[in-house]
């Protein structure tokens, strides 16, 4: 994780130094085939879960209208967005892959894809 936050406070836009910001620890690696415990479903790409500070957003409330948490959960997307693309430029790799960020409850608060 330093060496990906040190690399993005030199080389990251400043949204994304403001979404890496967030980021608090190395939550896991799902590696295609795998299967999600939650919706059952086998990941088409790998997976590189992040762990931030983010507040727990309720999708339950955003779904419902309630503006204050679909803004919330808006945010978080792009802040997911932000750190995939940071991770993109830091890791040299070829193969298609998503980035996931968790909020401080460990739900899904944002992805976004690499390469």
């Amino acid at each position: 994780m330093d060496s990906f936050t040190a690399f993005v406070r030199l080389h990251g836009t400043a949204d994304e130094k403001a979404a890496v910001a967030h980021l608090k620890a190395w939550k896991g690696y799902r590696p295609v085939g795998d299967v999600d415990e939650e919706t059952g479903l086998s990941a088409l790409f790998p997976s590189i879960m992040l762990r931030t500070d983010l507040p727990a957003a309720d999708w339950d409330a955003a779904d419902a209208g309630d503006r204050a948490q679909s803004d919330l959960v808006i945010h978080q997307e792009e802040l997911g967005e932000q750190v995939a693309r940071a991770f993109d430029k830091w890791w040299d790799g070829s193969e298609k892959s998503t980035v996931q960020i968790f909020d401080v409850k460990d739900q899904l608060a944002g992805s976004g894809s690499v390469h």
